[in-house]
Order: C-alpha cells, then structure tokens, then sequence
C-alpha cells in the first residue's frame, strides 16, 4: 500500500503490474534509510553530549604535555655570532 502511495503518479500514467520483489526491494530499501537516518542521528546526539560533558581538562592522558618543548641551545660564552 505504501508503495503504492509512494508511486501513485507513475501508477496513475502507466497501470503496471507490482511484482514481489518490487515490494520486497521497497521495503528493504525504506528500512536501510530508516536505519541510516537513525543511526546518524544517534552518532550526531552522542558526539554533542560528550563535547558539551567532557572538559579537555577532564581527560588525564598520562605523558602528553600542554606544549612541545624546544631544545635547549648549549651555553658557549667565547662563542660570537657573526653580525650582518
């Protein structure tokens, strides 16, 4: 029947007969998006509630440092940079 309503103009021009598999590859189809769209929805709904829960200071990764630090230079007090 839903197909039917989906349909109803191409049914209304050219009265063809619905086969089996056209209902099943319908139904098969209309629930493949059903669930798409759901699953979407919930991965969108999660990924919002751990952004608005989660603080990056609320994370403790052990080993990662705020910034990199640079490499220190060593001390040469007799060593004269040549001026341009």
């Amino acid at each position: 029947m839903r197909y039917a309503v989906d349909n109803i103009q191409s049914l209304y021009e050219h009265p063809i007969r619905i086969s089996t598999e056209d209902l099943e590859k319908y139904a098969a189809e209309k629930a493949s998006r059903i669930a798409s769209g759901i699953a979407e929805a919930l991965y969108d709904e999660a990924k919002n509630w751990a952004l608005k829960k989660l603080q990056p200071g609320d994370l403790n990764l052990p080993g990662w440092r705020t910034l990199p630090e640079l490499p220190r230079l060593p001390s040469l007090p007799n060593f004269n940079p040549p001026k341009f």
